[in-house]
């Protein structure tokens, strides 16, 4: 099988076997696609996609019920001609369109390729960069790899898109929330980042056993990313402070009163 092209359909890996005309899912060889499912329309073709089965189904299909299971996904001509691999400043374009548009399509570009091929992501803290490694849960210094952050013990946000950590600008180094509590200080600031499958949607696949590009269809893969320094004030200092002080003392509990067994009358038997 003559392959030069790579797509991920809804998150799945599939080979393009210009020769046969057809599909080759990189997980499982034996299930093909053929081109002949496809439906044109101008420019592109689409695809009534079955999402477990990793199959596609006829059009007709999308007459009688619009079932969740199905999708439809979008393919621009080109994607399947031998010449469109030869750019390989295309698929990253490509990709780019697709997720603004909803194509339900990916191409493999140099950064889903690098990852896929073992290169792990990195991640700019300021100025300074680290290595993304979500398979140990950590983010690790690439000039002190014996620095390390775990992801784990960051906060994560009430949306739970981003992680939050506090760094010590004068000491260079991260510090406890519990050591940002104590009287205000100048030089600390709360560094954001996504989290973690936002930081590598294909380690973040593997740590939870799922396909390899499973989670790139909703997640695009950047091997270069930047933290964001938010330095810290004496206003968001104190309702910080006032913050803990709810959390711990919380709403006073009622008071109840002690039971008292009533007194019997009459004789014990």
């Amino acid at each position: 099988m003559k392959t030069n092209i790579s797509i991920i359909l809804d998150g799945s890996l599939f080979y393009v076997d210009n020769d046969k005309q057809q599909f080759v899912q990189a997980a499982y060889p034996e299930n093909r696609i053929p081109f002949s499912q496809l439906k044109e329309e101008g420019g592109f073709y689409s695809m009534l996609y079955a999402i477990v089965e990793k199959t596609a189904k006829s059009h007709l299909e999308l007459m009688r019920e619009l079932s969740p299971q199905l999708r439809r996904i979008i393919i621009p001509k080109e994607v399947l001609q031998k010449e469109f691999g030869k750019d390989s400043s295309l698929p990253a374009l490509f990709n780019q369109t697709s997720y603004r548009h909803n194509w339900g399509i990916l191409m493999v570009d140099e950064a889903i390729d690098r990852r896929l091929k073992g290169e792990l992501p990195k991640i700019m803290l300021m100025e300074k960069p680290y290595v993304i490694d979500i398979r140990m849960q950590e983010l690790r210094s690439v000039a002190q790899p014996a620095v390390r952050i775990g992801i784990k013990e960051l906060e994560m946000s009430s949306d739970g898109e981003k992680l939050h950590l506090f760094f010590d600008t004068t000491q260079g180094q991260q510090i406890s929330k519990e050591s940002v509590l104590m009287p205000f200080r100048e030089g600390i600031v709360l560094m954001e980042m996504p989290n973690e499958i936002l930081l590598d949607p294909i380690g973040a696949a593997r740590l939870y056993k799922l396909e390899d590009t499973e989670l790139l269809s909703r997640f695009p893969m950047k091997m270069n990313q930047q933290a964001l320094a938010i330095p810290l004030t004496k206003i968001a200092h104190q309702e910080m402070i006032e913050l803990q002080q709810k959390k711990i003392t919380g709403p006073e509990a009622p008071k109840l009163r002690s039971y008292i067994q009533p007194r019997r009358k009459g004789k014990s038997i």
